[in-house]
């Protein structure tokens, strides 16, 4: 069973030294990372897989864990769960791609 979480990798800091918060997939020894959208400002915004130390911190680890559930649900729907993490990452990619289509959200009817 693949195993996700989040992570922070130090030596890949972006130009302005943020570093982004990553989703850690891994699974039969191997592991893959997807970049999510939050960043902290440095290192120590960081501990145990969560943010802390950060003025945002309480809405990020809310919005990260409700990041982590969906990307857990797809990755429960998946119909062959025992392949490589990176064919993990391009499944929940894909999934992702599909379910934030406008047509998705744009169903509705307008009086």
């Amino acid at each position: 069973m693949a195993k996700l979480s989040f992570c922070i990798i130090p030596s890949r800091a972006n130009a302005d030294g943020s570093l982004d918060i990553r989703l850690k997939i891994t699974n039969k020894n191997s592991t893959a990372y997807i970049i999510t959208r939050f960043k902290i400002d440095n290192i120590k915004q960081w501990k145990d897989g969560k943010v802390v130390k950060h003025p945002d911190a309480e809405l990020m680890n809310k919005k990260l864990r409700g990041l982590l559930m969906g990307y857990e649900e797809i990755v429960d729907a998946m119909p062959n769960p025992n392949v490589s993490a990176a064919e993990i990452k391009k499944y929940i990619e894909n999934q992702s791609r599909k379910s934030d289509s406008f047509k998705a959200y744009g169903k509705f009817k307008v009086d």
